[in-house]
């Protein structure tokens, strides 16, 4: 029986690796230390021990005794040590998060909607302002397919992004029943909470909440946008769309299962130097392997 992976293998090309280490039994120590030397160290807490790993050439802050470590015995420090590096092996992907490293599809014509436009003729016109948006999730993980034998991967996951671009007001005039469904801000600043409350009703364009996350009874129309959630989308396009929904949303399944398929992260030569990590991935999805080299 085959099996098929959404993603490939990686190779150390050493048995062994240089990490530095020190006892640290209480890991409420560990966020502090991360935090004062994260501009020079990559630090993994495992059963009493931190370990260190340098991410520039020269040190200014010493830290632990030096060890070679034997890569089949701390996999998972490896793995969460290439999850730190993906935001900068694959530059040209801007990261929404950095850990896991989550990133969109790059080119427009991946979203979803506009290739359902083409597909399905003579839709409303409102349906453009309806987005999906794939979202892609890259991240190291440990897998075994013999039982005495495991090795770390580079897997690919896919989530969408949902999001409707028009004014409550644009939607309540096509008969959507816009009670109960909820607001998010179309523009936050930094800290701000981006899910505003629940609607109660929409009168004379202001939002009258419910339910509200920032102590707001009100809010007006032009500073949020309805949820993008599937509840959202699916009451919003039945009652627009009709006895059409049923056509729309076979083709949107359609288009989703296809995103993986075809799904490229490119890179032909990302290399990252460090004096005691360092990496090298040719990364294409059509490969099957990328190669991790440990001096």
């Amino acid at each position: 029986m085959s099996i098929f992976l959404n993603g490939f293998k990686i190779e150390l090309s050493a048995q062994t690796f240089r990490a530095y280490v020190q006892d640290m039994p209480n890991n409420q120590d560990v966020k502090p230390l991360r935090e004062a030397l994260r501009n020079e160290w990559f630090f993994h807490w495992r059963k009493g021990k931190m370990y260190g790993i340098p991410k520039v050439g020269i040190i200014q802050i010493p830290f632990g005794q030096p060890e070679d470590l034997a890569c089949n015995d701390h996999l998972q420090l490896l793995a969460n040590r290439i999850s730190d590096l993906l935001p900068v092996i694959f530059q040209k992907y801007d990261p929404l998060k950095r850990n896991p490293f989550i990133f969109l599809a790059q080119r427009k014509e991946k979203e979803l909607i506009s290739a359902i436009l083409h597909k399905i003729h003579g839709l409303p016109e409102i349906i453009s302002s309806f987005k999906i948006f794939p979202k892609y999730i890259l991240e190291p993980k440990i897998f075994e397919l013999n039982n005495d034998e495991v090795a770390l991967g580079l897997f690919l996951r896919l989530k969408t992004s949902w999001q409707i671009q028009t004014s409550l007001s644009s939607l309540q005039r096509e008969g959507v029943d816009l009670q109960d469904l909820y607001v998010v801000r179309r523009h936050r600043v930094p800290g701000q909470r981006g899910l505003v409350g629940r609607i109660e009703r929409l009168v004379k364009d202001v939002v009258q909440l419910s339910e509200s996350f920032d102590q707001v009874n009100s809010i007006h129309e032009e500073e949020v946008w309805l949820e993008g959630s599937k509840v959202s989308f699916s009451r919003c396009l039945k009652t627009i769309l009709g006895d059409r929904y049923a056509d729309f949303e076979s083709v949107c399944t359609e288009q989703e299962s296809q995103l993986l398929v075809v799904a490229t992260c490119n890179t032909n030569r990302s290399n990252l130097q460090s004096r005691h990590l360092q990496t090298r991935i040719k990364c294409n999805y059509n490969c099957a392997s990328a190669r991790i080299k440990c001096n």
